[in-house]
């Protein structure tokens, strides 16, 4: 439909400018909805076998939360508030994303702003500096 008006499926024409973009803006909605999912998990497996001590933490706050040996579904479709309850298990995620973020953007530094180095508590001077 163009303007309110009904539009013949079987003879009107789809703008070729409109067709490119809306496939453009659908492959974007499938790569980020599929793949940074993916990949996300994927790094959270990969840390947790390096690190089966933090794996032992989330089963057991998953155990605390959800209960043990209970399939979690039911529960989080009638309370899906139930994983903010799950801080560390968030924690981790967030710390994977923080890590290997699916998407990445170039930052620069400006004048003026400083990050504070943890051990030392020294200020730096965030101008010039370039990141990824």
């Amino acid at each position: 439909m163009e303007k309110g008006q009904d539009v013949d499926s079987q003879n009107k024409q789809m703008d070729a400018e409109f067709r490119r973009f809306a496939i453009d803006n659908l492959l974007v909605l499938m790569f980020a909805g599929h793949d940074t999912t993916a990949s996300t998990l994927c790094y959270c497996y990969h840390l947790l076998t390096k690190h089966p001590d933090k794996l032992a933490k989330i089963r057991q706050e998953m155990d605390e939360v959800f209960g043990p040996g209970v399939n979690a579904a039911r529960q989080l479709r009638d309370t899906p508030f139930l994983t903010n309850q799950c801080v560390y298990t968030l924690a981790v995620i967030k710390e994977v994303l923080r890590l290997w973020p699916p998407a990445s953007s170039v930052r620069s530094g400006e004048k003026g702003y400083f990050v504070k180095e943890p051990i030392s508590g020294d200020m730096i001077d965030t101008e010039g500096l370039v990141g990824s």
